[in-house]
């Protein structure tokens, strides 16, 4: 056998092994520590893709919860509150004497107690014309707390026809906010 075919069988038999220990030894464990941190960054993105999207959905959340804060802040400014109901009759009593309603009487019921606020139902009588009674729900409707007019009953008081004095009788619904 040739010196040259002789050194190439040596040299065969000991790279193959050498290679084949560090396949076992070296390169497996290698490429499997990389295939796990490869899953490792693919879970992480995953989940920062997910936080991303939570943080998209919480900046349009906490807008949204910005404008219900900001509505809500404007209908508690119509629902008054227990103290402020005096207020309130006093601006119906001053729409009811711009509106000539005379022989005005307030009959105040008992609170109507709701789920998420409470009613407190007043019965005004009294007399006016016509068109005054008109004028006169218009203008609650002009107040700034929310009032409902219930109950309306309209009668004549002059049975010949000569005036247009009417005599009314109608139930104010004053909404009140019920602090949480």
């Amino acid at each position: 056998m040739n010196r040259d075919v002789l050194n190439y069988i040596i040299f065969g038999a000991v790279a193959v092994p050498v290679i084949v220990l560090y396949w076992i030894f070296a390169y497996l464990p290698q490429a499997q520590r990389l295939a796990e941190s490869k899953q490792a960054v693919v879970a992480q993105q995953a989940e920062l893709a997910r936080e991303q999207e939570m943080l998209i959905h919480f900046d349009e959340l906490s807008d949204r919860v910005v404008r219900i804060d900001l509505e809500m802040q404007a209908v508690e400014a119509q629902f008054p509150g227990q103290p402020r109901i005096p207020k309130l009759l006093r601006d119906v009593t001053r729409v009811a004497t711009a509106c000539d309603l005379r022989n005005l009487q307030f009959a105040p019921q008992p609170l109507i107690d709701k789920k998420t606020h409470a009613e407190q139902p007043v019965r005004i009588t009294g007399t006016c014309h016509y068109h005054n009674l008109g004028r006169f729900i218009n203008q609650l409707a002009d107040l700034p707390r929310l009032v409902v007019a219930r109950d309306v009953q309209i009668t004549g008081r002059d049975k010949t026809g000569k005036t247009e004095s009417l005599s009314v009788s109608l139930t104010l619904v004053i909404y009140v906010h019920k602090a949480q």
